[in-house]
């Protein structure tokens, strides 16, 4: 057990050691972006955004990001261009979320490295488990949660990666309304835990630019095992399918048409916050969680006038306990539309403003990055 104790003693303070070391390392990166700018080379773009904003959950708040794109080489043109960026929010009332994350790219694309790190403090909804969970009965519930996914992929051939996913988790201070729809079913999982995991992933990636893409074909086909020997609270194995396919559909011009088949199953004593959820835009992200999902959605990406375009998509999902009743789910469409900012015309890079509508639902998204 000594290899989790050692994980516990730095993740039980996760909550001022995240916020410190993601300060450091985003002045870090901040300092490092200027000293590239500042060359003839030009080898950094960085764009960032504040946004004030209100909700009931969380009263007045304020949210914003910085994005860097840069090259790990200006020798080699076949090298594409990484990103890292970070994103936080603070409210009135003392919420918060921190999270870092990026795509790096090494010289000749030898090694591909994705990571993604985040704490949080924020409330959420619960609705409940399963594909029939009422989308207008749910409760706020609240903890800490310190998160971190990293793939380190070598290459194998052009385009073609193969390597290691670590999955890490520490959740703790969870709290929910007593006699309340999480208090009445008791799901796995809503007690403090530790979940470790080590798994093994395969990706073809062909795109053109990782943040928002307009030609090329991305493959994912992952499993990652969650289990005592690495000192897991819960032993389960998460599976997925991830295939996007990118068309400029009018040469030269920003007029893209894109498609996603996503497949992601859970099997074992899994806790709550492991369970794939529905997240087609449209429809809140914990609403149908289950054992499996499956979603498939498309979207035609468009300029308008220079640095301003627009988007139209739609799609489906299904969730279901078990593969065998996935015939009896019922399909869940959403459709929507959104606007586009360019910011960084050499790498791609655009504000991304969607609204989406599902089956009696609707929500509104703001990143730095396509959906997919």
């Amino acid at each position: 057990m000594m290899g989790r104790d050692f994980l516990l003693k730095y993740t039980n303070g996760y909550t001022k050691s995240f916020l410190r070391w993601g300060l450091i390392f985003s002045y870090l990166l901040a300092y490092q972006c200027s000293a590239l700018d500042s060359t003839s080379s030009k080898r950094v773009n960085y764009s960032g955004i504040a946004l004030p904003s209100r909700s009931p959950e969380n009263g007045y708040y304020i949210q914003g990001g910085l994005v860097g794109v840069f090259k790990t080489t200006l020798k080699d043109s076949s090298t594409r261009a990484s990103n890292i960026y970070l994103y936080a929010l603070y409210s009135q009332l003392h919420q918060w979320r921190i999270s870092l994350g990026g795509s790096i790219f090494t010289p000749s694309e030898k090694y591909f490295v994705n990571f993604w790190y985040y704490g949080s403090y924020l409330p959420e909804k619960y609705f409940g488990i399963g594909e029939n969970t009422n989308p207008n009965r749910n409760e706020f519930i609240s903890y800490h949660v310190f998160h971190t996914e990293t793939f380190f992929l070598r290459k194998l051939s052009k385009n073609n990666f193969l390597g290691l996913i670590h999955y890490l988790e520490r959740m703790g201070d969870i709290v929910y309304p007593i006699q309340g729809i999480m208090d009445q079913n008791r799901p796995s999982g809503i007690t403090s835990n530790f979940c470790n995991g080590l798994g093994l992933s395969f990706r073809h990636d062909s795109r053109d630019y990782l943040l928002s893409s307009k030609r090329g074909v991305y493959i994912e086909l992952s499993m990652v095992r969650f289990g005592k020997f690495l000192g897991s609270d819960y032993a389960f194995t998460l599976y997925r399918a991830d295939l996007r396919k990118f068309w400029q559909v009018i040469p030269n011009k920003d007029h893209i048409f894109a498609v996603q088949s996503l497949f992601t199953a859970c099997e074992g004593a899994h806790p709550l916050r492991w369970l794939p959820n529905i997240y087609s835009r449209g429809y809140h992200p914990n609403l149908y969680r289950n054992n499996l999902v499956y979603m498939l959605q498309a979207e035609y990406r468009l300029r308008v006038w220079k640095w301003f375009g627009a988007s139209f998509f739609g799609g489906m999902s299904q969730s279901a306990d078990k593969i065998t009743t996935f015939s009896e789910s019922p399909i869940r469409p959403n459709y929507g539309m959104g606007l586009r900012f360019k910011l960084m015309a050499k790498h791609n890079l655009q504000l991304r403003i969607d609204y989406g509508f599902g089956q009696g639902t609707s929500n509104y998204y703001l990143a730095f990055y396509d959906a997919f």
